[in-house]
């Protein structure tokens, strides 16, 4: 009964803070890639691309827009819905916030590994700012399951 007692909302609470807090650093490096992405895009000026001649291909490419969207603004809307869950999950402490966060980030990850699928094996180039992108998007994704298989 000792231990149960022990395990009190209030212990449950601090842990997963660390890695929301680490979460919410993670979307907003990707919300100002995504936004620097959707920015170029407007401007129709590509962004300079040292490690692979692929930004051009890729950003220039029919899959970086749905219709007349730029799909980094899809990502800007995704970064920014996972740093406003993260935030209302650190200010109140509710366990919804972390549910719709793991199930945005599912979401995310399926979107990005689809997206990488068409770098390397329909268009055959590779933007670096779209492949970091990605690993943001697993990352975040990562850090859901930590907190889910932990704490939830």
């Amino acid at each position: 009964m000792n231990n149960l007692n022990s395990l009190s909302d209030k212990s449950w609470e601090k842990g997963p803070s660390w890695l929301v807090g680490g979460q919410i650093g993670l979307a907003v490096i990707g919300l100002f890639l995504a936004t620097f992405l959707a920015a170029e895009y407007l401007r129709g000026a590509w962004p300079p691309c040292s490690l692979t001649d692929g930004c051009q291909t890729v950003l220039g490419s029919k899959y970086a827009q749905i219709g007349p969207v730029p799909t980094a603004s899809l990502g800007i809307i995704y970064y920014l819905l996972l740093v406003i869950l993260g935030v209302a999950y650190l200010q109140g402490k509710r366990l919804r916030w972390l549910h719709l966060s793991l199930r945005l980030t599912v979401v995310g990850a399926m979107v990005s590994f689809y997206l990488v699928y068409l770098q390397l094996f329909v268009i055959k180039a590779i933007c670096p700012y779209c492949m970091l992108s990605a690993a943001l998007c697993f990352l975040l994704l990562g850090i859901d399951l930590i907190v889910w298989r932990r704490y939830l």
